[in-house]
């Protein structure tokens, strides 16, 4: 009997490392540009798992150009899975703020 607890004793123990340690699935956001409904950006990092994050890490590096813009005029920040839904019916360029968000 005392084996048989033991036993359990470490499956538990186990089991709960396996579950820490799994990582979390990372967002990847895609820039698409209104105009054209093309690809203009790619971002692919853990800290930024919401959308509105994604949009203020473009909306920073736009300076990077060396002008400034509102991001939210001129793309939409999408996720990959969005994009590809969107790509596959054909609708990017006709696609409107309110649809995305």
């Amino acid at each position: 009997m005392k084996k048989e607890n033991q036993s359990k004793q470490v499956s538990a123990k186990t089991a709960g490392v396996y579950q820490s340690n799994t990582p979390t699935k990372r967002q990847k956001w895609i820039l698409i540009n209104k105009d054209e409904g093309k690809i203009s950006g790619m971002l692919d990092h853990q800290a930024f798992n919401t959308r509105e994050s994604a949009k203020e890490w473009f909306q920073s590096t736009s300076s990077i150009s060396g002008e400034t813009i509102k991001i939210s005029d001129f793309y939409y920040v999408l996720k990959v899975e969005e994009y590809e839904f969107l790509k596959e019916l054909d609708v990017l360029d006709i696609i409107t703020d309110q649809d995305i968000n």
